[in-house]
């Protein structure tokens, strides 16, 4: 089996800053396409 390891990019508070915006009313922005793409690379790095 071969396994992709993506590292993580982003501090922990980033990540949960990054939670909270997206846990509320989301309005497209810079700062939720910034929180989406931290959320992503959070994803990867745990899947």
């Amino acid at each position: 089996m071969h396994t992709l390891s993506v590292e993580r990019q982003y501090s922990k508070s980033q990540i949960k800053n990054a939670g909270r915006l997206l846990g509320g009313d989301v309005q497209r922005s810079p700062e939720v396409e910034e929180a989406f793409r931290i959320a992503h690379n959070w994803r990867l790095h745990h899947a």
